[in-house]
């Protein structure tokens, strides 16, 4: 290849990569985004500390910037669970996200408590229903008034293992 080729090659390299490179940002508002975090591992239910073992909890932080971090406490699964993930949709005023145990669980035969850490990005100030769905329970719903910037923690009593001892 001749001094001139290599030029036009990396010249043609350098801009196919700052194409790349300058994509629009889709977390501003408008094009909100959701995704899971962080995972905890299988908690001792017998760490009865704030919240109880026996509560089902949402805490959720709105920062300024258009961030609502949540952290699900006391989700409920298989004690091997494998790999753990979550769906985060978010339609109008809706944010529903979806937990699952991975296909790589195996079949123990006893339960868990675990926290999920979410974030989701480019919401507006405005009202929404969050609906969380994990395994083990019923949906944990409640509205979200995030015209006022806050951190609340919301928690539901559950009466069966793995948030009880009773089976």
């Amino acid at each position: 290849m001749t001094s001139r080729s290599m030029n036009v090659y990396w010249f043609y390299i350098v801009i196919l990569f700052l194409i790349r490179c300058d994509r629009t940002d889709t977390t501003a508002p408008g094009f909100p985004e959701g995704r899971m975090t962080a995972a905890s591992a299988c908690k001792q239910t017998a760490l009865n500390d704030d919240p109880k073992a026996s509560q089902e909890c949402i805490r959720f932080t709105f920062a300024r910037n258009s961030i609502l971090e949540i952290k699900h406490i006391n989700s409920g699964m298989n004690c091997c669970p494998g790999s753990v993930f979550a769906t985060v949709r978010i339609d109008g005023g809706s944010i529903v996200i979806r937990e699952y145990e991975g296909t790589d669980a195996m079949p123990c035969d006893c339960l868990c408590l675990y926290d999920f850490d979410y974030e989701i990005t480019g919401l507006e100030k405005s009202e929404y229903i969050l609906n969380i769905q994990c395994p083990l329970a019923d949906p944990f719903e409640c509205r979200l008034d995030l015209e006022h910037l806050r951190t609340e923690l919301l928690c539901i009593d559950r009466n069966r293992y793995p948030w009880s001892e009773e089976e």
